[in-house]
């Protein structure tokens, strides 16, 4: 439903992110629809891992919109 989505991502997430500031996430976990998920999942500051990404993984098999790389 998107309502519940829409609620879920403008009213509810805010709200529990003010109240656990810096709280970890799981990748497996995470909200597609988060704009802020760089700072929540990999603390903001990607460029060792997108270095390790674009050595490794250079055909991009390794794809989820929610790591790093995919926001290029």
């Amino acid at each position: 439903n998107l309502a519940q989505v829409n609620r879920m991502n403008r009213i509810i997430m805010p709200k529990l992110q003010t109240i656990t500031p810096r709280a970890a996430a799981y990748l497996s976990e995470a909200n597609f629809a988060n704009r802020t998920w760089k700072q929540d999942l990999y603390d903001g500051d990607c460029s060792e891992l997108q270095a390790i990404k674009a050595k490794y993984d250079v055909i991009e098999l390794f794809y989820s919109p929610k790591i790093v790389g995919s926001e290029a």
